[in-house]
């Protein structure tokens, strides 16, 4: 071969180098030999293959910059790689997962219904699927309900008699649900005035009764011991004014079982507390109540039956009208931290709280509730005349002995 044919062949092969040269990371193209990494994917010069499921190149398809290959964004499926199985299957639910590290097709979520639901002889079946694309299905017992709903798929969920409710609980006739059967103790003395037929406390005692729970009113003696205590759900002790002899049989009251008060209510009891407990000095004798209570105490009072105002977000308050306290209001020395002010009186200042103590519960209420009528103009709170005001300490009530 002569010299002038060698020259002219490597003339030529550096010319066809110089053709190829292709499109950088993230240019247009249409085919992969348009790029420099020899891989065109979703209309851009990719910097991989992109071949796996759920990925893709473009900023359309996946929120990054069209050249880099990533997660489609999540629950979208634009090249139509994942099929929707239907709920049924717990499979495939349509859309892609959006994890970089294991791309895949979205499953449907746990807890999305996969089957028929059923309920035979109190016990209900669910089927959900688990999330990880099997579709699983659960028992549950229908307590505190009997029996299963008319139609036979699901747990009775209303009632009208505690016949509908399994043992320990009953219909609470203004909600038709079953609930637990509380054991309260009104606490005063075997003389009092507040235990007439015609008073305060056994109109209270005929009230919860009424509610489905079991009311015992034993004298400071018969619960003067932790054990004693704990044979009942909620505690409440009796207003001052209940004593026949005058503050001084108060205090001796409250100071008779105050020694196992802390104990009690830190092991689940519930106490609920109401009117002149917190006034002046009655809980010298007792510094456990006076510790358990959710509102300091105080020497300020409102008369003339101030307008109470229940304040909505706890389960005491939430839809109870106000109403007004019955001849007084005692003004609490304030909610105590961690605490839940439950309504005002009319200057605005905390007219009862409740919190949490351990594993009990512990309720204040301002208006003089368990105060003898013979010596208030209180019966408005108890003798149905103002509905809310009953509702509000029946659930205070409740909402004290249901943490057990």
């Amino acid at each position: 071969m002569s010299r002038a044919m060698m020259l002219g062949l490597m003339v030529l092969a550096v010319g066809c180098g110089d053709v190829v040269s292709g499109g950088s990371v993230g240019a247009a193209c249409t085919g992969s030999g348009e790029c420099h990494s020899g891989d065109c994917v979703d209309g851009f010069c990719c910097a991989t293959s992109c071949a796996a499921i759920c990925m893709a190149c473009s900023a359309a398809k996946t929120g990054a910059d069209n050249g880099t290959c990533a997660p489609v964004i999540l629950d979208q499926d634009p090249d139509d790689e994942c099929v929707d199985d239907g709920a049924a299957s717990c499979d495939r639910s349509g859309g892609c997962n959006g994890n970089a590290d294991t791309p895949a097709c979205s499953l449907y979520p746990a807890n999305t219904a996969c089957g028929s639901d059923s309920c035979t002889a109190g016990s209900a079946t669910s089927s959900t699927c688990n999330g990880d694309g099997a579709c699983v299905a659960a028992e549950t017992s229908c307590a505190p309900f009997i029996a299963c709903d008319v139609g036979g798929a699901r747990c009775q969920s209303t009632c009208t008699s505690d016949g509908a409710c399994i043992a320990g609980n009953h219909c609470d006739p203004v909600n038709k649900v079953c609930t637990t059967v509380l054991r309260v103790a009104i606490v005063l003395s075997a003389s009092s005035r507040c235990r007439d037929a015609n008073e305060s406390l056994t109109a209270f005692a005929n009230l919860l009764t009424a509610r489905g729970h079991v009311v015992t009113m034993p004298t400071p003696a018969e619960v003067d011991t932790l054990a004693e205590l704990q044979t009942f759900d909620v505690v409440i002790p009796t207003g001052t004014n209940c004593a026949n002899t005058g503050n001084a049989e108060a205090i001796a009251i409250y100071g008779a079982y105050d020694g196992n008060i802390t104990a009690y209510v830190n092991g689940g009891g519930g106490i609920v507390a109401a009117g002149w407990v917190l006034f002046g000095t009655y809980l010298d004798a007792a510094p456990q109540l006076s510790a358990a209570l959710p509102t300091s105490r105080t020497n300020g009072f409102t008369g003339g039956s101030p307008a109470m105002t229940p304040i909505a977000g706890h389960p005491i308050t939430t839809g109870v009208a106000g109403f007004t306290a019955g001849d007084y209001s005692v003004e609490a020395g304030g909610t105590k931290s961690g605490a839940t002010t439950l309504m005002t009186n009319p200057s605005g200042t905390a007219a009862g709280a409740a919190w949490s103590m351990a594993l009990g519960r512990v309720v204040y209420l301002a208006p003089v509730y368990f105060e003898p009528w013979s010596a208030y103009a209180n019966e408005n709170l108890l003798d149905g005349s103002q509905p809310s005001a009953i509702e509000l300490v029946l659930r205070a009530v409740e909402w004290a002995g249901r943490n057990r």
